[in-house]
């Protein structure tokens, strides 16, 4: 069982170069550090039987879990406690390796990998998994050693025909890469990242063509696989097909909105198909991409700041990027239970995306955390006040929970609860004075003649050109 896949490899290379105005990044997809469904496992041990199996399987899962909370440290420790257990279980080691590997202790590491070696010295899928790590330290003779014992072991996997393709592209042999790219598709014809590795190996050699040809097949095989999306635009572009070109791009930017690469390429076609308004569209959103990459690392450093989530997500508001501005809100709420400001902004990025329903809860939630907070200062006197730093903090500012509340009210057409909030958050701009004249046609209708004129005169005062 494999109940934890920790190291990623960006595998990214630099395509055919030229003036400022070529896309150049292609890419090759990541190397396969799995197995399909155990197919490469060969000889695996039966150690995780009975009541010393079952609880360092328990172990091996909470490590898991703590590895995916950036929790590596721990997780080396429950992993250790585990091996204690059952020391002749290879599936910890591996576990723990890939743990280490995130720590950059490659000695550890290596030294992990070795142990399950000698404990499943005939898996495949160790050695593909030790060939992967080495792959990523650039270790390319050991890995190219470790990729071909696992083919040796294992001769109809694909995965390892596929990572040690990679390995010969990595050292500029792409005539042997295409070989092993070939024999991965042969022995699996659904293998997307086959096909995909095998139309970049022919983009690298300048096969425009034929890696048109290739990636053809890996999207048909994964109709959303941006990489290939990507590969078969930059080989459209290499082709002088620059309407292919563009399509390929925007497919891929719908599936993958924040990657910088797409906006790249399709901006550099568009300059070649002289649409410089398109261009200098495509020029800007990289621009928005590059402060949200910033924000994103300065939130990984710190990932446990509510306040990080906040910026990031008023950032994405701001980008009209909703669904990904309310995950972000809804992290800062679970980080932060008792402040206001998280629900507050999501209400407003829920409120933008068509929620209505859900951005009233989350004021409504926030307006009981207000009175909470009022209910904590009652009775206290200003030295008290000011002391009670969390209560202050919790108190927040209630106008603006009124404010949002009346933008509700407006998208729902509830003009007469819409100024009320308005008039309780001291509000007044153009917003507010379409409010009091939408307000004033519901009191014409009911006879209600001079109500109306008096929010007729009141949207003058705040916005004299506002008209319905």
């Amino acid at each position: 069982m494999r109940a934890i896949c920790l190291l990623v490899i960006a595998g990214c290379l630099a395509g055919c170069g030229g003036s400022d105005a070529k896309p150049t990044t292609a890419s090759i997809n990541n190397p396969t550090s799995g197995t399909a469904a155990g197919a490469d496992s060969a000889g695996a041990d039966k150690s995780e039987q009975g009541k010393t199996g079952e609880e360092s399987r328990q172990l091996l899962i909470l490590a898991a879990k703590l590895a995916k909370q950036g929790l590596v440290g721990k997780a080396i420790e429950q992993l250790s406690h585990a091996i204690s257990i059952n020391p002749e279980n290879a599936e910890l080691y591996i576990a723990r390796a890939e743990v280490y590997s995130l720590m950059r202790e490659d000695a550890n590491a290596l030294a992990d990998y070795s142990v399950a070696l000698r404990v499943r010295s005939k898996d495949a899928s160790i050695y593909n998994r030790r060939g992967f790590f080495l792959l990523s330290r650039s270790e390319h003779t050991r890995a190219l050693k470790d990729f071909s014992k696992a083919i040796k072991l294992s001769p109809k996997s694909a995965h390892a025909y596929n990572n040690r393709g990679l390995v010969y592209l990595s050292i500029s042999q792409p005539g042997k890469a295409i070989a092993d790219f070939r024999q991965a598709v042969k022995l699996d014809p659904k293998y997307a990242d086959g096909w995909n590795n095998l139309g970049f190996a022919h983009y690298r050699k300048e096969e425009f063509a034929e890696a048109v040809t290739e990636l053809t097949k890996a999207l048909k095989c994964k109709p959303d696989y941006v990489n290939a999306r990507n590969n078969r635009a930059l080989a459209y572009y290499h082709l002088g097909k620059f309407d292919a070109a563009v399509k390929d791009f925007s497919v891929a930017i719908k599936a993958s909105p924040y990657e910088v690469k797409l906006y790249q390429g399709r901006k550099a076609v568009y300059q070649r198909l002289n649409q410089f308004e398109k261009a200098q569209a495509d020029a800007s959103k990289l621009d928005w991409l590059v402060g949200l990459a910033a924000m994103t690392k300065e939130l990984e450093r710190d990932p446990r700041n509510y306040s990080h989530y906040i910026k990031r997500g008023s950032y994405l508001t701001d980008g009209r990027e909703y669904a990904a501005a309310i995950r972000d809100f809804s992290a800062a709420a679970k980080l932060r239970t008792s402040i206001a400001e998280p629900l507050l902004r999501r209400a407003e990025a829920r409120l933008a995306n068509g929620e209505a329903d859900t951005a009233m809860t989350d004021v409504a939630t926030a307006m009981e955390l207000f009175r909470s907070a009022a209910a904590r200062l009652e009775g206290k006197d200003v030295e008290q006040v000011m002391a009670d730093t969390a209560a202050v903090t919790d108190a927040g500012d209630i106008k603006q929970a009124y404010s949002i509340r009346a933008d509700i009210h407006m998208q729902q057409k509830k003009f007469d609860l819409a100024v009320k909030d308005y008039e309780r958050a001291e509000r007044f701009d153009s917003v507010v004075a379409e409010a009091y004249l939408r307000r004033a046609v519901d009191f014409d209708k009911a006879g209600r003649k001079a109500e109306a004129d008096a929010d007729r005169r009141q949207a003058a005062r705040i916005d004299p050109t506002r008209r319905l």
